[in-house]
């Protein structure tokens, strides 16, 4: 550590104050919090980081953020200082930077003017009363800081950007620019004495040291009062103060050349420069005192509106309208009961339309800070106000979620009295109705009352706005073709065929989405250390749970060229590691990524879950925790969105909603591939054909390779191979997809018996491996005969997956649980079976529900117990249709897990089962002789009960085809 930086930053460093050091690199920022220079000093100048840039906060932040990070550096965290943690404004920050491209250093030339221009503010400033600053050397530029002591308020802050202002009219030009855009209270310069790196560096444009050139023995603060100086240096036409937009207000009339004329009126022209688009004269006398030298100026707006300003205070009154009174006595005088504006500098009365014109409404300005119309209604035009503020659209949004787009207007204004208004968004929609003006401003912002008024404020912002840029932000993740080429877009930009890709501006809206952040692609070396890492996951867990995991992950990136009707569960006990088994997989879209870090949460209402998934386009979205628990609302509502998310992937459809005008709304379903985690599994066979289950056990996750893989998700290891994959995939676009899905959907079919959904999912779990094992090939991680021989074990891990599957499939038909139901209601002493006399217990009465007991009388006997819900002949039983059902809802309920099938289903799937017996001609009952009577019932037989009926029964592709058709999705409860 030098001495003398130390004793510099101490002319800088407030007593007992506490400063943010702010490290900035390419990837990572890093923060701390410090109450001493030394401290804050031994780690920036310790810091040899390629590519880190060093900055502190340039006023004293509050003391509790040292509670943050105390006198240390954390990288790549969230939390650094707002501009509301600075209690009060300290330090004036004047940074001179060359004009040059951004992102690069400056030459020797470059770096000297600023240098040479900061000396010339130093003495203009000395010479209006100033005390002398700080000037320091930022390495590419200079920095000028100034002691001040003002609140940290708006006020204050509108101060301070209009002595900026004024600085940058009186001191930049075409080598030089007084930067106005370092005004916030939490702003940051460079740490004295550590390197600037900004770019690469080359030898005519070299890194330098930022250090203090020179300090006062006493650090003055500077007066308000003197501040106020400069904030009349910036130019002011007199129809207000400086202005930031388009003008509509033509050109002074008899004034076409302001060179000429200026000249011609004996004023000489010291030096000219390009101002805001228009153009800045400065003069060597002032006209109106010829002992000011080099303080006047007389400004053109691109628009023609004319300017005059002298720096001196005793001519800080005199405005354009004086300075023309002064040349030209007989063109000055304003007509009485006219705009005063038009003769002097904002627009030339002829060009003012007449009362028969009928464009009057067309036009606008802005007088004293409001913006104003122009109106007709009396012998000469004069000026009505419609609101007190001025305000312009910065910026046309256009928001692009892959369902819609929305126009959406970025506007800044500021308060007729000076004070600024924040920068809002505002929906196209919302816009022409002027009610965001109250919502986003509050009562300050006030829109003034008239039936028209409103649509001639809209028109006036839009018509002073022309200038506004027009951008499109992406409000999703995945493939999008853009100007003919094909990019992956995530948080920070795009992948590409030729790498990352910065000035694609995506946002999301949805803060659990933001960690979905993807680094460029690494070099060779490094992709291949990278995907050598991703493979050696399948090490993590059984290949019957890792084969179809890592084959989703790759799988869920194809989804632009075969869309994905499935999706991964991963269920087990609390303690066995799912969840950080599905973020070490996770982690492949960012390195924020674990555990305790998820980008969704079954916790979270359906809707907010149909949107993120909506909007993570071909990314793999873990929603963790799938948990029924609380009262039997509570557990229904649970499986109820777990249904309709889970129902929406494998359906690829969402849910259609109009909007209150009758047009229809945008559908948002997702769009990648779903992995849920949660200690039970959703209910439903036709919802449970839709998922890859991977039952996680005890000691199933290997936790020495899950160290290895937390170290490789933190450290980005992965998200670098999916970046690889993805620049990969980009590249090579995988146009036979869909011929290669179909063909491993035949094989998978010869493969797994079942449900017919299961060979499909087993296909595209396969075809995920495949295409990231030509990617590995290629990135020189595998050979081609070592992908080979894993494919076909990871294949055949997959098809074992899918055909123990199929047994979670049968315990969700209806007919199987309607069997199961019952056969517990008996066992459990909740229903019971009668001989077919209606009296009499049954052969084998103790399996039917029935006890032996003692009567009154001392004898012991047979006793039903619970309700009778049929009755048994020989090798038949009979139930009560009615009776049956409702016992066996009963028994659902008592599991919170009530049967979504009406009996009328249930009789479908017996019957597509072949566990009905006899059936009448036409029915699915047949009438018996009970007890004294006839009585229409379904026909069993009594194996069905005894656990061996629908295990033999054949669960085929052709009844899981009718068991759909007929099923709960049709008509559940």
């Amino acid at each position: 550590m030098r001495t003398e930086t130390l004793q510099e930053l101490g002319h800088l460093w407030e007593p007992d104050g506490v400063y943010e050091l702010r490290a900035l690199g390419s990837r990572n920022i890093g923060s701390g919090y410090f109450d001493t220079p030394e401290k804050l000093l031994e780690i920036a100048l310790a810091g040899k980081e390629k590519g880190v840039n060093w900055y502190m906060t340039t006023s004293p932040v509050d003391s509790a953020l040292l509670a943050r990070r105390r006198n240390r550096l954390e990288w790549r965290t969230q939390s650094a200082t707002k501009d509301t943690e600075i209690p009060r404004r300290r330090m004036l920050f004047i940074d001179l930077d060359p004009v040059r491209p951004s992102g690069i250093p400056s030459t020797n030339e470059e770096h000297k003017a600023a240098i040479s221009r900061a000396g010339e503010i130093r003495e203009v400033l000395g010479v209006a009363g100033w005390p002398e600053p700080i000037v320091m050397d930022s390495g590419n530029g200079a920095y000028l800081l100034y002691r001040i002591d003002l609140p940290n308020d708006e006020k204050a802050l509108a101060l301070v950007k209009r002595v900026l202002a004024g600085l940058d009219t009186a001191f930049s030009d075409d080598n030089v620019h007084v930067d106005q855009a370092v005004a916030n209270a939490a702003r940051l310069f460079r740490v004295p004495g550590a390197l600037n790196q900004k770019g690469d560096g080359a030898p005519d444009r070299p890194h330098r040291v930022a250090q203090i050139l020179s300090s006062p023995e006493a650090f003055e603060v500077v007066e308000e009062g003197m501040l106020k100086r400069v904030v009349d240096w910036a130019p002011e036409t007199e129809s207000g103060p400086p202005y930031q937009g388009k003008r509509n207000s033509g050109v002074q009339k008899g004034i076409e050349d302001i060179e000429d004329w200026v000249s011609s009126h004996g004023m000489e022209i010291a030096r000219k420069k390009a101002w805001n688009g228009g153009v800045l004269l400065e003069l060597d006398v002032c006209p109106f005192d010829e002992n000011h030298r080099r303080t006047a100026s007389v400004v053109r707006f691109a628009d023609g509106a004319l300017s005059f300003r002298c720096f001196h205070d005793s001519c800080s009154d005199k405005k354009w309208r004086d300075l023309r009174r002064l040349c030209e006595p007989e063109a000055a005088t304003p007509k009485v009961g006219s705009l005063p504006a038009l003769a002097f500098g904002v627009s030339e009365p002829d060009s003012v339309p007449s009362p028969e014109s009928n464009s009057l409404s067309g036009r606008y300005l802005v007088e004293e800070g409001r913006i104003m119309r122009i109106k007709a209604g009396s012998p000469d035009p004069v000026l009505e106000p419609l609101c007190n503020f001025d305000a312009r659209i910065m910026e046309e949004i256009i928001f692009d979620d892959g369902a819609r787009e929305e126009v959406r207007f970025l506007m800044e204004g500021k308060l007729a009295s000076g004070e600024s208004l924040a920068v809002v968004v505002v929906p196209v929609s919302q816009f022409a109705g002027m009610g965001w003006v109250t919502a986003q401003w509050g009562l300050r912002a006030v829109v003034y009352a008239g039936q028209t008024l409103k649509d001639h404020l809209r028109v006036a912002i839009q018509e002073l706005s022309r200038g506004a840029k027009r951008r499109t932000v992406f409000g999703h993740f995945g493939w999008r073709r853009i100007k003919d080429n094909l990019f992956f877009l995530h948080t920070g930009g795009a992948i590409g065929a030729d790498g990352a890709v910065g000035d694609i501006e995506v946002d999301t809206g949805c803060d659990s989405l933001r960690d979905f952040l993807l680094p460029p692609p690494p070099e060779e070396t490094d992709l291949t250390k990278a995907v050598k890492a991703s493979l050696d996951l399948v090490h993590l867990a059984p290949p019957r749970i890792m084969a179809p995991l890592l084959g989703g992950l790759w799988r869920s990136v194809l989804g632009k060229w075969a869309p994905i009707d499935f999706s991964l569960y991963a269920a087990g006990p609390s303690g066995v590691q799912k969840t950080e088994a599905a973020a070490a997989v996770q982690s492949h879209f960012g390195m924020g990524f674990r555990g305790k870090n998820l980008p969704a949460n079954w916790a979270s209402t359906a809707n907010s879950l149909e949107k993120t998934s909506h909007a993570a386009k071909d990314c793999l979205l873990t929603v963790d925790d799938f948990a029924p628990t609380g009262s039997r609302g509570d557990v229904n509502r649970l499986h109820r969105d777990a249904d309709r998310l889970l129902r929406a992937q494998g359906n690829r459809a969402g849910r259609g909603r109009l909007q209150s005008d009758g047009q229809t709304r945008p559908t948002y379903y997702p769009r990648g591939l779903i992995l849920a985690t949660g200690e039970d599994i959703p209910r439903g066979v036709s919802l449970r054909a839709r998922l890859v289950v991977l039952e996680f056990e005890k000691r199933d996750v290997d936790l020495k390779v899950l160290t290895e893989a937390q170290r490789n998700a933190a450290k980005g290891v992965y998200a670098a191979s999916m970046s690889g994959f993805l620049c990969w995939l980009a590249r090579n676009e995988p146009q036979k997809v869909p011929q290669r899905l179909e063909e491993l959907r035949s094989e998978a079919r010869r493969e797994i018996r079942g449900h017919d959904r299961a060979p499909d999912n087993a296909a595209g779990l396969i075809l995920g491996w495949e295409y990231f094992f030509r990617f590995a090939i290629d990135a020189g991680a595998l050979t081609a005969e070592e992908a080979e021989d894993s494919l076909g074990l990871l294949r055949e891990a997959i098809f074992s997956t899918l055909r123990a599957q199929q047994s979670l499939l049968r315990d969700q038909e209806p007919a199987e649980r309607f069997i199961s139901l019952l056969s517990a209601a008996i066992s459990s002493g909740a229903a019971h079976l009668r001989a077919t006399d209606n009296e009499n217990p049954p052969a084998g009465s103790s399996a039917w529900g029935w006890v032996r007991r003692e009567k009154l009388t001392g004898e012991v006997g047979w006793e039903a117990q619970g309700r009778c819900v049929g009755w048994i002949r020989e090798d038949h039983v009979f139930l009560d249709p009615e009776t049956a059902y409702a016992v066996a809802q009963e028994m659902a309920s008592r599991q919170q897990a009530p049967l979504p099938n009406t009996a009328r289903t249930i009789q479908k799937h017996l019957e597509a089962n072949g566990l009905l017996v006899k059936c009448d001609k036409g029915q699915r009952t047949v009438v018996r002789e009970i007890g004294s009577g006839r009585k229409r019932v379904l026909c069993l037989a009594v194996s069905t009960f005894r656990g061996d009926g629908l295990e033999n029964s054949d669960f085929s592709e052709e009844n899981a085809e009718y068991c759909n058709k007929a099923g709960c999705d049709t008509d559940a409860a």
